[in-house]
């Protein structure tokens, strides 16, 4: 099992780790093949599809937090279209890449059950699996927001997960962080980093004044 932590620049890392056995094997083969040019080896090299060891469609789990819509409206054409196109040729017969959007739940029961190949998910969720399952990172992630400030647009390049904790505009007595200390914060998930994990760490801090 190989994860996606938490595109920007994962298409060309992506396909850049998945090309890298193609490669040593290409390279293994100029050794032996000392009349062929390099040009040539690279450009002959294509790994024979073998059905002891390889699938002929692999499936790329997204933890789908806007939903399947949103999920394949967003990824799809990164995990099924690009690589399908890049590394899908690579062998022969061509293999193939579909994504599949999970939930919470499906998240940890598709990788238990190895319906999935391949995971794109936060850290936190990447984490449970990696001491469970013993997963592996490939690439991760450099978030790009296009944010409208003082009438344009400027691109921001994300480089922290942030959670929220709102309080109804009529209640005079959340005010702060520390305010939270004895009241009750509804989140989404446990498993959610940014929907559930951080919320509990702050309550656990501020409402035991452990972090005051």
């Amino acid at each position: 099992m190989l994860i996606f932590c938490s595109p920007g620049v994962i298409q060309k890392g992506l396909s850049a780790f998945l090309f890298f056995v193609l490669v040593r094997q290409c390279q293994a083969q100029l050794v032996t093949n000392a009349s062929a040019s390099a040009a040539d080896g690279q450009a002959q090299c294509v790994r024979p599809f073998l059905d002891q060891t390889q699938k002929q469609v692999y499936r790329v789990g997204v933890l789908a937090i806007r939903g399947p819509e949103n999920a394949y409206k967003e990824f799809n054409k990164t995990f099924s279209d690009y690589l399908t196109a890049t590394v899908g040729s690579r062998f022969d017969p061509p293999i193939a890449f579909e994504l599949k959007p999970l939930n919470f739940v499906t998240l940890f029961s598709d990788v238990e059950e190895k319906i999935v190949d391949f995971i794109y998910v936060n850290p936190s969720a990447f984490s449970c699996i990696e001491s469970e399952h013993g997963a592996n990172t490939l690439v991760t992630q450099i978030s790009k927001r296009k944010v409208a400030v003082g009438g344009e647009d400027k691109v921001f390049h994300l480089t922290k997960f942030g959670g929220v904790i709102i309080a109804r505009a009529d209640n005079a007595n959340v005010n702060s962080i520390r305010d939270i200390k004895g009241k009750s914060v509804a989140c989404a998930s446990i498993s959610g980093l940014g929907s559930g994990q951080m919320q509990v760490s702050m309550h656990t801090c501020y409402g035991s004044q452990s972090c005051m």
